[in-house]
């Protein structure tokens, strides 16, 4: 497995607890919005372990900028990372998994990618959809070379991204979408459904984003 992180020893930790449990691990200090750090990172992967399987690209910010106060500098720091980070990475993925006819690529979207947020900027709401287009059009592009294409789309997960929100803020946000099961999710709902779409049991299913949000788009 590979870890690839912004934060160099971020990654370095997690390779560490993979390696403790018998795993074998690299950590690859990577800016996904840059081309050459992102193929070098896939050149890094091929190079250790032979060939790359699977691609997960979930790096992305929020914003905390209104659309009033909105600068063309922040709309563009988020669609950096959260969109020109997912196309190069899948470009960088599909490029190295062609030859093995065989490969497994997985985009984190969100729910706002559908209902857009009035608790995220509206920077990060256009870049998360872009991010579920862009994995639809590099699911049609690479299924002629045997290659999964998909995305997740996660609804509010209790992770380090809501760390500031308070309480009635949680309770809000669930009321606001709403969320029928009445509940944000964890980090492993999402990590399991990644696990399911790099899975063989996903092998014909490709250009789906997969929503992991509580029941928030039953009719």
């Amino acid at each position: 497995m590979v870890v690839s992180d912004i934060d160099g020893e971020a990654a370095r930790q997690v390779m560490e607890e993979i390696k403790a449990q018998g795993g074998k691990a690299l950590a690859v200090k990577t800016d996904v919005t840059q081309e050459q750090e992102v193929a070098a990172l896939v050149e890094d992967t091929t190079r250790r372990f032979g060939r790359l399987d699977i691609m997960v690209n979930n790096a992305g910010v929020n914003s905390p900028v209104g659309w009033k106060e909105m600068t063309k500098a922040e709309w563009d720091r988020v669609m950096d990372i959260n969109l020109w980070g997912v196309f190069l990475g899948c470009r960088a993925a599909g490029l190295a998994m062609i030859p093995q006819k065989s490969g497994k690529i997985i985009n984190f979207s969100s729910l706002v990618a559908k209902t857009g947020s009035i608790f995220s900027g509206m920077n990060y709401s256009a870049s998360k959809a872009g991010a579920s287009c862009l994995t639809i059009n590099f699911a049609k592009v690479l299924a002629p070379h045997g290659i999964n294409v998909n995305g997740i789309a996660p609804g509010p997960l209790d992770t380090a991204f809501h760390k500031t929100t308070t309480k009635e803020q949680r309770e809000a946000i669930i009321k606001s979408f709403p969320l029928p099961l009445g509940a944000f999710g964890e980090a492993q709902d999402a990590a399991e459904a990644a696990l399911f779409l790099a899975s063989d049991a996903s092998r014909i299913i490709t250009g789906e984003i997969l929503d992991v949000n509580g029941g928030m788009f039953m009719d």
